[in-house]
């Protein structure tokens, strides 16, 4: 994509040479931009991909980590508690109220596992789908007539009332990548196993299930009660603050048999995590400044032998030496801007997949890179090109022509 990049605007530069015989510096620049234009497009190439790599780990280390952190609130859900038994469902409820604790809504929850969809096997259907579960394991099942504030509907439509007042018929919904990994469709009559109870079910639709919300959350929901229920236990996520950590012993001495899992030492490892990741990006933006500075020397030093021949047939043709030093700036010029531009296209395409398919997170374009990078690559290149060519209008032409 870069060198197509350059191609194309190699291309359209050919068309502002012939338009811009006024100004003899800029048409002077870009008529020797195009003779040189292989030496050229291997420069521009090199210096794209130098600032793409920049623009990127700038923008991972500044942007998308922290909007990767932030969208876990600071009042996250860090402790789960499952296991809870009906009868225990009213003292947890009472805990919470007197302690003022955020919590999630109660699920109950109960093992069960799909045998069929449409009466075919589910092995069969998971063998012609690429899914990447164990669509025939146990799963969490569970029933609510109430959305999760983190799930959508994506397909289908949500509970109706004429569907939760029928006792007689179950229907369920599914979680998007369960769903589609097993071939569900919208109208499927599912077959599950449920603590040795055969049930079916009717799928109405399917939901987008965001998982990193801590709370819980379900591949499959049932519209209502499965068989009596007596199998069930429930399940809440809730944030318990830093004043009140002696609460967890106080629920676990209360009712032994309630499971509580700690999440924090989990978020401050992530967390940890992080930073560490943001350092190493630190330095790996630190080496690569260092690597384009010197190939981007090294390029131009390698070059300053065709430009002295250059300058000096012009220089014998009576051609002053202000206008053969402001043709290089201006080539070094248009060589930053072209480098800028495609290196902001390319970091443009490269992190569409870093952030959709990376870190989950919504594409959106970053304007600033479409400024900055062209404006810091001309500012770069035009410093280190004139630093190293300063000799070239200096060396008499004489003793150039000489010498080839």
């Amino acid at each position: 994509c870069t060198y197509l990049g350059i191609l194309c605007s190699l291309k359209l530069m050919q068309g502002f040479a012939s338009r811009l015989e006024k100004n003899k510096v800029l048409s002077l620049s870009l008529k020797n931009f195009r003779a040189h234009r292989n030496s050229h497009i291997l420069q521009s190439l090199i210096f794209s991909i130098i600032f793409m790599l920049i623009a990127v780990l700038v923008e991972v280390r500044g942007g998308l980590l922290t909007r990767w952190q932030n969208q876990t609130p600071d009042n996250a859900a860090n402790y789960f508690a499952f296991n809870i038994f009906p009868e225990d469902l009213s003292f947890f409820k009472e805990t919470f109220k007197q302690n003022d604790i955020t919590h999630s809504p109660f699920y109950p929850m109960t093992r069960g596992r799909i045998l069929s969809i449409n009466d075919k096997p589910l092995r069969d259907l998971v063998a012609k789908n690429s899914g990447r579960m164990n669509y025939e394991r146990e799963l969490n099942l569970t029933w609510s007539n109430e959305l999760g504030l983190d799930n959508q509907i994506i397909d289908g439509q949500w509970w109706t009332e004429e569907q939760l007042k029928n006792k007689d018929q179950l229907y369920i919904s599914a979680e998007e990548e369960y769903a589609r990994g097993a071939g569900m469709k919208i109208g499927d009559t599912l077959l599950f196993s449920v603590g040795g109870l055969k049930v079916k079910a009717i799928l109405t639709n399917i939901r987008s299930v965001k998982w990193d919300s801590m709370n819980p959350n379900f591949f499959i929901m049932f519209d209502k009660q499965i068989g009596d229920g007596t199998l069930a236990n429930w399940l809440t996520s809730f944030y318990l603050p830093e004043h009140n950590k002696n609460l967890p012993e106080q629920l676990t001495q209360s009712r032994p048999g309630v499971s509580l899992l700690a999440l924090d030492q989990t978020i401050a490892q992530i967390k940890d995590i992080i930073q560490k990741v943001s350092r190493g990006i630190e330095f790996i933006l630190f080496l690569v400044l260092c690597s384009g500075v010197l190939v981007l020397t090294l390029s131009i030093k390698a070059s300053v032998e065709e430009r002295k021949k250059d300058t000096a047939i012009m220089l014998s043709m009576g051609a002053g030496r202000r206008l053969l030093q402001a043709v290089l700036r201006y080539e070094f010029i248009i060589l930053g801007v072209l480098s800028g531009l495609v290196a902001s296209a390319s970091a443009e395409i490269s992190l569409y997949f870093v952030q959709t398919k990376l870190f989950d997170l919504g594409f959106s374009l970053h304007l600033w890179m479409w400024i900055t990078l062209p404006i810091t690559a001309a500012l770069l290149i035009t410093v280190i090109g004139s630093l190293n060519t300063s000799r070239v209008t200096h060396t008499p032409p004489m003793q150039v022509l000489r010498e080839t």
